[in-house]
């Protein structure tokens, strides 16, 4: 028997287990009816207990593939909330909030994902703080823009993966639900029901409620954070599900519960560097926290740790959305200047190996391990954050980032997206530089199994999707490379296969450059019989896409190829096959044919 639930009441393998609602409701909650239960009457069972399946019951992982967007996000300088004093930043995540939400921006922003051919995008769900005076822990303006923004991607066929934060301070007091009496301090024997410290190590761990939702270990350990974490993503979903409970049944959008949560070296428990740590994560277990432990306990204990936090957060997400997705994101140990899954057992406690200067480097923050998400029934596909950086070795190579997750000896039975890759600009000084990077970095990936990129980002930082007049939109789009391990160079979108021009009209030419191998000009020419026909000029466009106007000009009538040539190297083209149909006209041209 195992605990799976907020009651810590033990469930039988496949067996529900019913529990009464309050009294003002006479209800019961169940996996039958979770989904239309009332808000109200789901807080209050979720103090209780919370139903729940058996592990694994739902493998939902209703992600399209592949699937290929963008992240999209609109910051702004508002206060972070979680930060005791609040503190102004330059980076919040406004996208939603109602005094900066544009939803004209976000309907032509999605319209042009939707041309480029791409299916899917991620945002941040991080509320605003509710209207003062009221008992409102979101805002519902907040959700009222959340459903607009799920529904016009809907409409242009843009699957959503939202990706959840810290705990909003609205929802610091539920973090004492579970506990009583009410304390602004919270103890490590509170963190995981027990805590066994080892004899004499002195340690003594406190926190303050202001710096509850901060990234670090407690986390993952905390039951009363894990009640008001589900309880926030709970509230986001119930407010959803009550606007338009379509999104749900069409499978419009997925969950990513936390933002790249991560583990950190130099705070317990892993700041233990001696003797033998026992803790409950459900169950009781000792682990040895020598870092020579030759059985690498320390690893297993972060491992243990993350798989109890997906449960608790996972399992009352699943019992009232059983066919919601679930993504679990982390960012590969590489990237942190790891070249290895290390336990926290270098010497350094986890800290960065690297060889170049980088920001935020040394860095003890450790990725949770794919292995242990894998492994996790409440998870339903993982998200993987990477981007081709130097940071390890001073040249990047995509091979030793992945190895360094251990996914060349991994079978993994979800599926792997890769939800942030970005080129910045401090590595990349051009624009070209980044596309290739990007591009490379994409292809290599399906070697792996990644079968979802979403770049970082659509409309900020350097470089994003529109920087350059949109370049890396149309590089990495798509309709420009329908296959994601292709490293595409140019693309004739019309004229198609069988299209008829008539001399002396003007006739539309649409295609895509990659800015990074082909530069930004191409030219265009007409060929019949593995000779040139004629000339039909030139067009550029800093972003790599455009529609330019060209002449037919009088040939005689009969099929043609055309072709586009780059103007920086002639050796990069595409064709049209030969059957471009050139009919005659009355109409008098004065292009010039080839002999």
């Amino acid at each position: 028997m195992k605990s799976n639930s907020y009651g810590d009441a033990p469930t039988g393998r496949g067996r529900l287990r019913r529990v009464s609602c309050r009294a003002a409701c006479r209800a019961t909650y169940c996996a039958a009816c979770c989904a239309t239960c009332c808000a109200a009457c789901r807080a209050a069972c979720l103090v209780l207990t919370i139903t729940l399946f058996a592990p694994g019951f739902a493998r939902a992982a209703a992600l399209p593939s592949p699937l290929r967007g963008n992240n999209y996000v609109v910051v702004g300088n508002e206060p972070v909330l979680y930060l005791y004093p609040p503190l102004a930043m330059d980076s919040t995540v406004v996208t939603l909030w109602p005094a900066h939400y544009d939803a004209a921006a976000v309907e032509n922003d999605f319209a042009r994902m939707q041309a480029l051919g791409y299916n899917g995008l991620r945002t941040f769900v991080a509320p605003n703080p509710p209207p003062p005076g009221g008992a409102l822990r979101i805002d519902p303006i907040y959700l009222d823009n959340l459903v607009d923004f799920l529904r016009r991607a809907r409409a242009h066929g843009l699957f959503v993966i939202l990706a959840g934060g810290l705990v909003p301070p609205s929802y610091y007091d539920l973090v004492d639900e579970v506990r009583r009496p009410a304390s602004p301090i919270y103890d490590p024997t509170y963190m995981a029901a027990k805590i066994e410290f080892p004899a004499g190590s002195g340690l003594i761990h406190t926190i303050s409620k202001t710096l509850l939702a901060g990234g670090d270990n407690i986390i993952f350990i905390h039951k009363g954070l894990h009640y008001a974490e589900a309880r926030y993503l709970l509230d986001v979903l119930d407010g959803i599900s009550q606007r338009d409970p379509s999104l749900f049944a069409d499978h419009a959008f997925a969950l990513e519960p936390l933002n790249e949560p991560y583990l950190t070296s130099d705070q317990p428990p892993f700041s233990i560097r001696q003797g033998r740590l026992t803790i409950t994560l459900g169950q009781k277990r000792t682990y040895n926290m020598d870092p020579a432990d030759p059985a690498n306990n320390r690893q297993q204990l972060a491992d243990d740790m993350v798989l109890y936090w997906l449960e608790r957060i996972g399992s009352p997400i699943k019992a009232a959305y059983p066919g919601l997705t679930l993504i679990a994101s982390t960012f590969t140990p590489y990237s942190g200047g790891r070249s290895a899954v290390t336990g926290f057992c270098d010497a350094n406690g986890g800290g960065y190996t690297g060889v170049i200067d980088y920001p935020y480097l040394p860095d003890k923050h450790q990725p949770l391990r794919i292995a242990a998400l894998n492994e996790s029934p409440w998870v339903d596909a993982i998200s993987i954050h990477d981007s081709p950086l130097a940071i390890v070795e001073p040249v990047y190579h995509f091979d030793i980032d992945m190895m360094s997750a251990e996914l060349d000896r991994l079978t993994l039975d979800k599926p792997l997206i890769m939800g942030e890759f970005w080129a910045y600009a401090s590595f990349f000084p051009t624009i070209e530089e980044a596309a290739a990077a990007l591009i490379a970095h994409q292809a290599h990936s399906v070697d792996y199994g990644f079968s979802g990129w979403m770049l970082w980002t659509w409309n900020w930082a350097q470089w994003n999707a529109q920087s350059a007049g949109g370049a890396l939109a149309t590089a990495m789009s798509p309709r420009f490379r329908p296959d994601p391990a292709s490293g595409r160079d140019i693309r004739l979108l019309r004229p198609a296969d069988g299209d008829a021009w008539r001399t002396g009209q003007t006739a539309e030419i649409e295609w895509m450059s990659n800015v990074a191998t082909a530069g930004t000009g191409l030219k265009f020419e007409l060929w019949r019989g593995g000779a040139k026909a004629a000339d039909l000029g030139s067009d550029a466009s800093a972003g790599g896409y455009g529609i330019c106007q060209a002449r037919v000009p009088s040939l005689p009538p009969g099929d043609y190829q055309l072709r586009a040539i780059s103007l920086t190297d002639p050796n990069l083209s595409d064709a049209t096959g030969e059957t471009l149909a050139i009919v005659t006209s009355n109409a008098v041209s004065n292009w010039q044919a080839y002999p």
